[in-house]
């Protein structure tokens, strides 16, 4: 952490409030990167958030890098009704990073995947 950072305090009602404007922000983040994201189930739409929070709502790569095609094939699969596919995009992004030095990414990743398909699987939802 930043030292200028370190003596920063907030009480918990201050938390929520930073925490509730947060999931506002991605919410329309996750919403505008994958268009279709409020008809799925709400487990699915939390896995999405999720990767939009720990990846960043961008589709498009820097030149030379390859870093943002899963998410780009997501928002196709979304705008296709193949949302079966996007499991498998999920963990596919776990090929970006080192398992070794990224282990809890890797994890991160299977667990927002395990979460789509617990969504996909209920038929509790509309």
């Amino acid at each position: 952490m930043l030292p200028s950072l370190m003596g920063i305090e907030i009480t918990k009602d201050q938390a929520l409030q930073l925490a509730v404007v947060m999931k506002k922000r991605y919410a329309q983040y996750t919403v505008d990167a994958f268009p279709g994201v409020a008809k799925l189930h709400p487990h699915s739409q939390g896995a999405l958030l999720s990767l939009i929070v720990n990846r960043g709502p961008g589709l498009v790569d820097k030149p030379g890098q390859k870093m943002r095609l899963q998410m780009r094939e997501i928002r196709k699969d979304i705008n296709e009704a193949k949302v079966a596919d996007i499991p498998f995009q999920i963990r596919e992004m776990k090929v970006l990073w080192d398992p070794a030095s990224q282990k809890g990414l890797l994890i991160r990743r299977d667990n927002e995947a395990d979460l789509f398909e617990k969504g996909m699987a209920c038929n509790c939802w509309r």
